[in-house]
């Protein structure tokens, strides 16, 4: 508001380095809450299929396939930051898909497929 009274008035505000910092603070924090919100979604997905893997018979391709280090974890950090975060999630879930067509039968499979279809 300080900025648009400047320039629509002329009058100069003091402040106006003071002005730019402090919206610039509130984006910035409502940026992290919202990340911080996806975090934990993410989290819930990854505690879903943690869940879901040993009903479907599965390994926990995320304990296998991902060591633990500072390394991997800055990777990881910046795939999220990237928004390739979700391509771990979709890996799984097409896991656990393959998996439960492999198990099924003609009709359960045609089910599969239609409500795959569908959606």
């Amino acid at each position: 508001m300080a900025i648009l009274r400047e320039m629509v008035i002329g009058q100069p505000v003091e402040d106006m380095f003071q002005v730019l910092d402090n919206d610039d603070v509130r984006r910035i924090s409502a940026m992290f809450a919202i990340k911080h919100h996806i975090d934990s979604l993410w989290r819930d997905v990854d505690g879903l299929f943690t869940g879901l893997m040993p009903v479907v018979q599965m390994e926990n391709q995320s304990e296998k396939e991902t060591p633990r280090g500072f390394d991997n974890e800055f990777i990881e950090i910046l795939k999220a930051n990237l928004g390739q975060q979700a391509m771990g999630f979709y890996r799984t879930l097409n896991g656990i898909k393959d998996t439960l067509v492999k198990r099924g039968n003609e009709e359960q499979c045609a089910r599969m497929f239609q409500s795959k279809r569908t959606r």
